[in-house]
């Protein structure tokens, strides 16, 4: 569940105490984001990093065939309500023997498995849009889940 509440790991993998806000809200928008939350998520998100390196190179090392791994997040940080864009900029790494580059830098989550069958399958598969919508956290219980407005490339990317 990380990087969501509650945090329980410090950044050397030992357990950290219960955060005053949870389980109420530990929301970034909701309550001002206290150095306590931010040092545990900070904390959590590095031990996490390491464990997820040290499997992959596990995996790397022990695997007979060189293995596909793919490693990405469900969404981007959620620090600025303002920007937009900040949800939607995400994690990802591929490890794809014998198809450097089969992922495009700007890459999104949508067309991950269609990439990988296409590449290692052979099944020609069409790629879906890559355009991302946000969901406003903020008015999501007035508006619903579906209130999708669409993100123009230059915010999704960073660039004004």
């Amino acid at each position: 569940m990380s990087p969501h509440p509650p945090y329980v790991f410090d950044d050397a993998g030992m357990a950290v105490p219960m955060q005053a806000c949870f389980p109420g809200d530990c929301g970034f928008w909701s309550t001002p984001v206290e150095d306590e939350v931010r040092t545990h998520l900070v904390g959590q998100v590095d031990h996490i990093d390491d464990l997820v390196a040290t499997a992959t190179d596990a995996i790397l090392t022990h695997s007979r065939t060189p293995p596909i791994i793919i490693v990405f997040s469900d969404h981007g940080h959620r620090y600025d309500a303002g920007d937009r864009g900040e949800t939607v900029r995400t994690l990802f790494f591929a490890n794809t023997p014998g198809a450097p580059g089969l992922f495009p830098p700007d890459v999104t989550p949508i067309n991950v498995m269609a990439r990988l069958l296409s590449q290692y399958h052979g099944m020609e598969l069409p790629m879906a849009s890559e355009e991302s919508y946000y969901v406003d956290q903020q008015r999501l219980s007035g508006t619903g889940p579906f209130d999708m407005t669409l993100i123009p490339e230059d915010v999704v990317r960073g660039t004004p």
